[in-house]
C-alpha cells in the first residue's frame, strides 16, 4: 500500500476571487484505519459521491472534512484528533481519476468549503478526512474512533469572519508495492482502489456496501503457496451443508471464534470426531475468507485475507491414521464394525525421510496375501489418487474447487495476464481438451470474442493464461485442440497458433490457404494425432502436427483444391459461417458434421435441418440432413439462428466411435431432448432421450469403456450419468434416463449423505459433478464446471463396492500392484515378503515402510489390510475426537524471518540515540470484541508510538524494551504527539519507573487533558508545571554520573536535581480516553548490560533494522517465534514475553522484546549456536 495525501487550501473572498492559503501540504493516512478495511465478520459500507439527485437524501453516510485549532503530530500511527468542526464535501465530490501511466498514481479528490466563522476569526491547525456510516452498516473508522487522515499545516491558517476556505483534498494511490508476506492477499490494495472508484462514480447514491475478506474459515485441498496467481473459489453460504460436504470447503467455520491481541488476531477451527461437513476433507490450507467486494451483487462468498497450514509448524508427517481392516469397510477411514476390523495384531510403521510430495493425495492399502509373522507374511499394495478427500467415511470422492475463481474480486495473488477467458461453459461455448489425459486441460473459448486461452493443471490448481503477453497474438479465439506435445489455438482474426506444453514456445502457423483466419479445429484419434483446421479458404488436414514448423504437411479441401474437393453453398464460399465442426475421431475415414449460420433461404423447417451439413473425404459429398436437424432451445427463428448464438453452443455436439450426441439446450434454458444419430443421418432427432437436459455430452473412456458423460437434470444441480457407447445404439426413441434406467451404467454421485437419502436425485449447489467437461483417464479425475461457485472442480471417479458395475470400473480408481521380485508392477499377481527393516517404496512416493510383529495373536492375516492416507496436509477423518486448528493473522504487513548465529557473550554496551520501543505490560491482553481497543493498544515504529487502548491500569501500560541499569548515566528524549485539552480529562504520562513486573512511577511527564498543563512528577511529588506545552518542544530526563536526575523542557531545566540510583524502565500510559496519547522522536542514550540478538540485518535493512519495522508479534499465544540453542539436537528455548523489568532466572530462557525486535539471553548462557524463526511486523504505507 502506497498512499499519499495532499491538501490545497484557498481563501474564498466575498467577491468570489480565490487566494492560496499557502503551498499544498502533504499528509499521512491513518494506517490504523486503512489496515481495517477488509477485516470484519460482516458487511461494511463506504459513503459515495452525492450528486444532485442524492444530495438531499437524509442518509447519514457522508464524506467530510474535519478541522481544528489543536496541534497534533502528523503520523501514520494515529488518526485520533479533537476536532472543532466538520463540513460535508460538495456536490459531485469525491471524484476518482486513474493514473495516466501504469507508474502514475490514481487520484481520489474531495472538495469542501469551510464557511466563514461568525463573531471572531478561526484558527485551523489541522484538518483531514472523515467518514460516517449509513446508520446501520459500519465504516472502517468505527473500529477505532479515529479519522481516515490527519494533516498538520506547517503554518496555522487564520480564517477571517468574512472569508470561506476552499479545501481540495487529494489522496494519491500509487502503484502497488511488492507485499512482504506471500500468505497475505496481495490484491487488497487493488480492491481498496476499486472501492474508492466505485464510491466516486456512484450515481444517485449515498453509500455502497461491500464484503470483507476476513469473516470465516474456509479450507482448500490445494497448496496455495506454490501458486503465483490464484483466486479463491466462492462458497455458496454460511451454513455448513450439502455444498460443503461434497467439496474441499468442508472445513468451513461460518462464525469462527475471533480473538484480538495487541498486533495479531486468532481464529479457531475446532472439529469433532463425527462433525460434518468436514469429515473426510483433506485440507492443505486453511483460509481466512470473506464475501469479497462484489458481495452486493454476488450471493456467494469469495476471496480471502490470508492462509496458513492446518497443522502445527513442526507436524510434517504425511501419514496420519492407519486403520487395520478387512472385508468391505464402508469408507476409507475408521470403521468400527466388528466384521470390518482386522484381527491381525502386527503393525505398520513409516520412514518419511525420503518421501516426495506428488502434489496430490493418495489412499493406500497394504493387503496381506500370506499369514504369519514378519519375514513370513506377504503383501501387495493398492493405491487410489484423490485431491479433496471423501464425502464423510464413504466411497464418494470430494470435489476440489480449483483456486481460480471467475470473480474479479477473488484474486489473492495475480499475475498481470491471469484472467478467465471462458464463456458459455455449460452450453458448449468453450472447448476443453487435454494433451496428457492426466493433469492439463486447455480451455479455448469459441465465441470469437476472447484474446487468450487458459491451461489448467488440475493437480496443482494452477491456471496459466496464454495471450499477447506471452506472444500468443490472438484477438478472436474460435476453438482449441491438443496433441501430446502442443496446444493448438485458432483465431478468427490471426489464424492458427500452437504452444508447447511447457509454454516456452509460441508459434504462429501460416495458413496453407494463404489467409490467416481460422474458425474451427478438431483431431483424429490416430497414431499421428491428425488435426483438421477450418481456415478461411479451405478445410485443411495437418497430418504431422508435432513436426517442426518448416516440416508440417498440409492438404487443402475447397471447391478448387483437394481430393476430394469440397463445395457447398453457404459454407465453402463463406467459411466463417461454420460455428461448429465435429469429426468422428475414431473412424478410418474423415467424416464431418458442420453447423452453419445463416440458414440458407432463412429456412427453419425440419428443425433447422439446413443449418447442418454432412461431408466426408471418402465420397466427397456434402449434404443437409434430408428430414430433421436438431432444434435448439430459445432459437425460434432464422434470426435467432445466428453465428453469435450458435458459437455459444459450438462444442455441444460430440462424436465417439461413430455415435453422435447433441443436445438442444442453450446456456440459459433447458431442453429435455438429447439426440443420438450416426453419420449422414437424414433425421438427427430420430432417437431422442427425454427428460435429460445434458447441456453438453462429453465422450469419455473410463477404465477402457467408451461412453458419454451426460450432464445433470433440468435443475442444473443434479449429478451427471455415464452411458456407454454399446448401450447408446440400443436405446429406443423417447427413453427417459434416470438412476434406475438399465441404460445408465452409473450416476457420478450415488447413495446417501448426511443431508440427502439419494444423491442421484438431490439438488446440490456445488460438488455434485453436475456439468462434467472432460474426463482425464490417466489420473482418473473429472474436470467439472461449478456454476454456483463460479469456478471449476476436480473429482476422482469412484464407485462403492456395492455398485453393480463396481468390478467393471474398479481399475479406474484402484491401482493394484504386485511384486515381480524386483519392482512393484501394476496388476501383477506376485507378493512381497514383509520386512522389519525400512524399505523405501517407489509406488508410495519413496515413503519407507516396515512391519512389526504383535505381542500376541497372529501378526498378519491374509486378506486383511492396512488403510492409510498419505498427503501434505490434514486428512480430517473420524479417528481423532477433536481437532483444533488456530489461524493467526495481523493487520500489519508481516514477514517471516529466519536467522542463525551464536549466543552473544557480551552485552550491547553503550547505545547512543537508541530508538525507544515498547512491549505491553500484559502481552496476553485479548478480547473477542473489536470494540475493546485491544488492537489499538499501541502502534509503533522505531521511536514513535501511539496508544489508544480504551482501558486503564496494567492493560494500558507500555514498558520499554530498553532497561537502564542502576547507577548509570542516561539521556531520554521525546516529544508529545498531541497536547490538547479534551473533555475526557485523562492523564497520559511517560517517564521512569522501577519494579520487576509491578512498576512504581518515578520521574515522569504527565499531561493533564482537563487544563492542558504538562506536569513533571517524582512519584506523587509535583516537581514542575509547564502551562502551554507544544508538540515541537523536546522533553528530556537525564541522569548524570553522580546519579542526579534532571528534567528539561525545550532545553530548559525544570527542577532541582533528584538523586536516584535505581534501575529503570521507561513506562508509558495513555490512560483510557478515546483519543489516547502518543510520543515521537523518542531516543535513549544509555548502557545496555544485557546480551541481545537483534532480529534482522543492518546491511540489508531487514527485520528490526528496516525503517518501517513495528515489532514482533506481541502475544506468546501465537507461537510464531522459536529459538533453538545448540547443535545436533538443539534445545528449544523457553520464551519469556514479560516486560524488560522482569529478569530471566535460568539459562535456556530467552526474553522476547517485541517492540525492539530483540532476543535477550541469560547472562550465563553458553555461546552455543542459535537458530531463530520469528515474524516481523511493519507499517505498510510507504511514501
Amino acid at each position: 500500500m502506497n498512499i499519499k495525501g495532499i491538501a490545497t487550501l484557498q481563501y474564498l473572498y466575498p467577491d468570489g476571487h480565490l487566494e492560496p492559503v499557502g503551498p499544498p501540504m502533504s499528509n499521512d493516512i491513518a494506517w490504523v484505519n486503512f489496515r481495517h478495511f477488509f477485516i470484519h465478520t460482516g458487511e461494511m459500507s463506504l459513503p459515495t459521491k452525492r450528486d444532485a439527485a442524492s444530495l438531499l437524501d437524509s442518509n447519514s453516510a457522508k464524506w467530510q472534512i474535519f478541522y481544528g485549532a489543536n496541534d497534533s503530530k502528523q503520523s501514520p500511527l494515529g488518526g485520533w484528533y479533537w476536532a472543532d468542526g466538520t463540513v460535508e464535501v460538495q456536490q459531485d465530490s469525491p471524484t476518482y481519476t486513474d493514473g495516466a501511466l501504469a507508474t502514475d498514481p490514481d487520484r481520489f479528490r474531495l472538495s469542501a468549503v469551510i464557511q466563514a466563522p461568525s463573531g471572531a476569526p478561526r484558527t485551523i491547525r489541522c484538518l483531514g478526512v472523515s467518514i460516517t456510516n449509513n446508520g446501520g452498516v459500519i465504516v472502517v473508522t468505527d473500529f477505532t474512533s479515529a479519522y481516515l487522515t490527519l494533516l498538520r499545516l506547517s503554518t496555522p491558517c487564520i480564517q477571517a469572519t468574512n472569508v470561506a476556505i476552499v479545501v481540495t483534498y487529494d489522496i494519491y494511490l500509487y502503484p502497488a508495492l511488492a507485499i512482504s508476506d506471500h500468505k497475505v492477499n496481495s490484491q487488497l490494495y487493488t480492491y481498496l482502489k476499486t472501492l474508492l472508484k466505485r464510491a466516486a462514480n456512484a450515481v444517485n447514491s449515498t453509500n455502497i456496501q461491500y464484503g470483507t475478506y476476513a469473516s470465516r474459515i474456509q479450507t482448500s485441498a490445494y497448496n496455495l503457496a506454490n501458486l503465483n496467481s490464484f483466486s479463491i473459489a466462492a462458497s455458496t453460504s454460511d451454513s455448513p451443508g450439502h455444498d460443503h460436504e461434497l467439496t474441499d470447503h468442508g472445513g468451513l467455520v461460518a462464525t469462527p471464534a475471533q480473538t484480538f491481541f495487541g498486533n495479531a488476531i486468532r481464529y479457531v477451527s475446532s472439529y469433532g470426531v463425527n462433525d460434518f461437513p468436514v469429515n473426510g476433507t483433506f485440507i492443505k490450507k486453511t483460509l481466512l475468507a470473506g464475501r469479497g467486494i462484489n458481495s452486493a451483487t454476488q450471493s456467494e462468498y469469495n476471496g480471502a485475507f490470508t492462509y496458513t497450514d492446518p497443522r502445527p509448524v513442526n507436524d510434517t508427517n504425511p501419514v496420519q491414521n492407519v486403520y487395520p481392516q478387512r472385508n468391505n469397510p464402508v469408507g476409507p477411514s475408521n470403521d468400527l464394525t466388528v466384521a470390518n476390523v482386522a484381527t491381525m495384531t502386527g503393525g505398520l510403521t513409516f520412514n518419511i525421510s525420503q518421501w516426495k510430495d506428488p502434489n496430490l493425495q493418495r489412499l493406500f492399502r497394504v493387503r496381506m496375501t500370506g499369514t504369519g509373522a514378519v519375514g513370513v507374511a506377504t503383501y501387495q499394495i493398492s493405491k487410489m489418487d484423490f485431491i479433496a478427500g471423501f464425502v464423510g467415511n464413504r466411497w464418494q470422492g470430494r470435489t476440489a474447487l480449483m483456486p481460480q475463481s471467475f470473480r474479479t474480486d477473488g484474486f489473492f495473488h495475480k499475475e498481470t495476464n491471469n484472467k478467465p477467458y471462458e464463456s458459455w461453459i455449460k452450453a458448449g461455448g468453450t472447448t476443453y481438451r487435454s494433451p496428457d489425459n492426466d493433469r492439463l486441460v486447455l480451455a479455448a473459448d469459441c465465441t470469437r470474442t476472447m484474446a487468450g486461452v487458459n491451461v489448467y493443471n488440475v493437480v496443482t490448481g494452477e491456471r496459466t493464461s496464454l495471450d499477447s503477453t506471452v506472444g500468443l497474438n490472438v484477438t478472436a479465439v474460435s476453438d482449441g485442440e491438443t496433441t501430446d506435445q502442443f496446444y493448438f489455438i485458432t483465431c478468427a482474426n490471426t489464424g492458427l497458433w500452437r504452444v508447447s506444453l511447457d509454454f516456452t514456445t509460441v508459434e504462429h502457423i501460416t495458413s496453407p490457404t494463404g489467409i490467416d483466419k481460422a474458425f474451427q479445429i478438431c483431431r483424429k484419434n490416430d497414431v499421428n494425432q491428425t488435426i483438421w483446421v477450418l481456415f478461411d479458404g479451405g478445410l485443411c488436414k495437418l497430418s504431422n502436427p508435432n513436426a517442426a514448423i518448416g516440416s508440417l504437411s498440409w492438404s487443402v479441401h475447397n471447391p478448387s483444391t483437394g481430393s476430394p474437393t469440397f463445395t457447398f453453398a453457404g459454407l465453402t464460399d463463406a467459411w466463417q459461417n461454420v460455428t461448429a465442426m465435429i469429426i468422428d475421431p475414431d473412424n478410418a475415414s474423415d467424416r464431418f458434421l458442420f453447423v452453419i449460420s445463416p440458414l440458407p433461404s432463412a429456412d427453419t423447417t425440419g428443425n433447422f435441418r439446413r443449418g447442418y451439413v454432412w461431408w466426408d473425404t471418402t465420397t466427397g459429398v456434402a449434404t443437409h440432413p434430408s428430414t430433421d436437424g436438431v432444434y435448439l432451445s430459445n432459437l425460434n427463428s432464422a434470426t435467432d439462428w445466428s453465428a453469435t448464438n450458435l458459437l455459444r453452443l459450438s462444442d455441444s455436439i460430440r462424436c465417439q466411435n461413430g455415435i453422435w450426441v447433441a443436445n438442444a439446450s442453450s446456456e440459459s434454458s433447458y431442453s429435455t431432448q438429447t439426440t443420438i444419430f450416426n453419420y449422414a443421418s437424414a433425421n438427427l432427432v430420430a432417437c431422442s432421450l427425454s427428460d435429460v437436459s445434458s447441456k453438453r455430452p462429453v465422450p469419455s473412456i473410463i477404465n477402457g469403456v467408451s461412453g458419454f458423460m451426460l450432464s445433470g437434470s433440468s435443475t442444473d444441480n443434479q449429478t451427471a450419468s455415464f452411458v456407454k457407447n454399446s448401450t447408446m445404439s440400443t436405446i429406443p426413441n423417447d427413453t427417459a434416463l434416470s438412476s434406475a434406467s438399465p441404460y445408465v451404467d452409473f450416476m457420478f454421485r450415488s447413495g446417501p449423505s448426511s443431508y440427502s437419502a439419494n444423491l442421484e436425485t438431490a439438488s446440490v449447489v456445488a460438488g455434485n459433478i453436475t456439468t462434467p467437461l472432460i474426463y482425464l483417464p490417466n489420473s482418473n479425475f473429472i474436470f467439472t464446471y461449478e456454476d454456483n461457485v463460479q469456478g471449476y472442480g476436480v473429482t476422482p471417479f469412484m464407485l462403492p463396492p456395492t455398485h453393480l458395475n463396481y468390478n467393471v470400473y474398479k481399475g479406474a480408481f484402484w491401482k493394484d500392484y504386485g511384486w515381480d521380485g524386483v519392482n512393484w508392477v501394476l496388476n501383477h499377481a506376485g507378493s512381497k515378503t514383509t520386512s522389519g527393516s525400512n524399505e523405501t517404496t517407489a509406488i508410495l512416493d519413496d515413503l519407507g515402510i516396515l512391519f512389526t510383529d504383535g505381542v500376541s495373536g497372529t501378526s498378519f492375516v491374509a486378506n486383511e489390510f492396512f488403510t492409510f492416507v498419505v498427503g501434505n496436509g490434514l486428512f480430517k477423518d473420524n479417528g481423532v475426537n477433536v481437532y483444533t486448528s488456530n489461524l493467526w493473522i495481523s493487520m500489519d504487513a508481516c514477514k517471516p524471518v529466519t536467522q542463525v548465529g551464536t549466543v552473544p557473550l557480551s552485552a550491547l554496551g553503550l547505545l547512543t540515540d537508541e530508538p525507544v520501543t515498547f512491549s505491553p505490560s500484559n502481552p496476553s491482553r485479548s478480547s473477542t470484541s473489536v470494540w475493546d481497543g485491544v488492537h489499538t493498544t499501541y502502534m509503533q515504529n522505531k521511536g514513535a508510538i501511539y496508544s489508544a487502548p480504551k482501558t486503564s491500569g496494567n492493560d494500558s501500560l507500555l514498558v520499554s524494551d530498553q532497561l537502564i541499569p542502576a547507577s548509570t548515566a542516561f539521556d531520554f528524549r521525546f516529544k508529545w504527539h498531541n497536547v490538547n485539552v479534551t473533555s475526557e480529562g485523562t492523564l497520559p504520562e511517560i517517564g521512569l519507573a522501577t519494579g520487576n513486573g509491578t512498576y512504581t512511577p518515578s520521574i515522569r511527564f504527565l499531561l493533564n487533558r482537563a487544563n492542558g498543563t504538562l506536569d513533571i512528577y517524582n512519584n506523587t511529588t509535583l516537581l514542575a508545571t509547564i502551562p502551554s506545552p507544544s508538540i515541537e518542544h523536546e522533553c528530556r530526563i537525564v541522569r548524570d554520573g553522580s546519579n542526579n536526575i534532571i528534567s528539561y523542557y525545550n532545553g530548559v531545566q525544570q527542577h532541582a536535581p533528584v538523586l536516584i540510583t535505581s534501575r529503570f524502565v521507561i513506562l508509558a500510559n495513555s490512560d483510557a480516553g478515546w483519543t489516547g496519547a502518543g510520543w515521537w522522536d523518542m531516543k535513549l542514550t544509555y548502557t545496555e548490560n544485557r546480551r541481545v540478538v537483534r532480529i534482522g540485518d543492518l546491511g540489508t535493512s531487514t527485520g528490526s533494522f528496516n525503517a518501517k519495522f513495528s515489532g514482533l508479534t506481541t502475544t506468546p499465544a501465537a507461537q510464531d517465534t522459536r529459538v533453538l540453542i545448540g547443535s545436533g539436537s538443539p534445545l528449544a528455548a523457553s520464551l519469556d514475553y514479560t516486560a524488560s523489568g522482569v529478569d530471566l532466572v535460568a539459562t535456556g530462557q530467552v526474553k522476547v522484546a517485541t517492540g525492539a525486535g530483540w532476543l535477550i539471553f541469560h547472562n550465563d548462557e553458553p555461546a552455543n549456536p542459535i537458530d531463530i524463526t520469528t515474524v516481523c511486523h511493519f507499517i505498510l504505507n510507504t511514501q
